[in-house]
């Protein structure tokens, strides 16, 4: 039985790999602050920055996931989870902006790229080596 770090790992890879593969562009992994973590930093295809949280949940058959009483990944996120990547973010665009400012030129500071938090929420079927993944838009 893998512990939970290793799970969280398994899952930020997994949503990693589903990512790029709609056509994101994975510029951070694991940002940390005082504040909270993101789990993953991307550009989407339209250039917008992403800040991603990657929930996971495993199961052993598909049933267990189908019941009534399950609670999904996505249900898991509470609204302080979702502040503390919202912070986490504005930390990173913070400090990202002495970077940008270099590059842009005076007048053009609104042009900064438009950023979101996603949410990618999978279940992992042990027993059909599966993972059923959703990924959610703007979810603040």
């Amino acid at each position: 039985m893998l512990n939970t770090r290793v799970r969280g790992d398994v899952g930020e890879q997994c949503a990693e790999k589903y990512l790029v593969q709609k056509g994101f562009k994975i510029i951070g992994r694991k940002y940390q602050t005082y504040v909270g973590e993101v789990d993953l930093i991307a550009v989407d295809e339209r250039g917008d920055l992403v800040f991603v949280e990657v929930r996971s949940k495993w199961v052993d058959r598909r049933f267990e996931a189908e019941k009534d009483d399950f609670i999904t990944p996505e249900e898991s996120v509470s609204f302080p989870k979702i502040r503390k990547v919202e912070k986490t973010a504005e930390h990173f665009l913070k400090n990202m902006e002495s970077i940008w400012s270099k590059e842009v030129k005076a007048g053009e500071i609104d042009d900064f790229p438009d950023w979101r938090i996603d949410l990618v929420s999978i279940v992992f079927i042990r027993s059909e080596r599966k993972a059923l993944i959703k990924h959610y838009e703007y979810i603040y």
